[in-house]
């Protein structure tokens, strides 16, 4: 019985696999993390910190538009000599995503909108809405593939500046 085990597992996989093949619907599951820069007016108090996240892409077959709905946690360490602080973020965003038609790498657009969830030390946590935009490339590894991707974040503050980053990420997708 327990040698029946691995050989029915490996057929339900085969059988996930044909069915997915067969569906135009497509959903690609991704973690990634990698380092988040600050950028303009946070660049002047922010140090470079580390971010990680986690998405779904959803497609159809054969049409270059797709979307992804992600989450990402992302901390900068506070850049005041002899201060220790930071800020962080929880974002949940939904992007549209424009891939472009080539063989060997899939590089792509992506754009979005999402509500991050700013806290910094000795501050009050905030909530706004922010926009994204970026660049990727997605790169077969077998059963699953390798994502490279850089993405500016804006948020719009209530003192009128603006809380921007770049999170310069690699991942993989399955």
């Amino acid at each position: 019985m327990r040698k029946l085990i691995p050989v029915v597992a490996l057929a339900l996989v085969g059988v996930a696999g044909v069915s997915s093949a067969q569906s135009p619907l497509k959903f690609s599951p991704s973690i990634n993390a990698g380092i988040s820069l600050p950028t303009g007016d946070a660049k002047n108090s922010l140090n470079a910190g580390y971010t990680a996240g986690a998405g779904l892409d959803m497609g159809i077959s054969m049409v270059p538009v797709g979307f992804r709905a992600d989450v990402s946690y992302s901390h900068l360490g506070v850049n005041i000599p002899g201060v220790t602080a930071s800020t962080n973020d929880v974002s949940g965003r939904l992007n549209a995503v424009l891939g472009l038609p080539m063989v060997l790498i899939h590089p792509y657009f992506i754009g979005g909108v999402g509500m991050y969830h700013i806290s910094s030390t000795g501050e009050d946590a905030l909530n706004k809405f922010g926009w994204n935009a970026g660049v990727g490339m997605d790169v077969p590894l077998g059963p699953i593939g390798g994502r490279i991707e850089a993405r500016y974040n804006s948020v719009s503050m209530d003192n009128g500046q603006k809380y921007t980053y770049m999170p310069v990420t690699f991942g993989i997708r399955f």
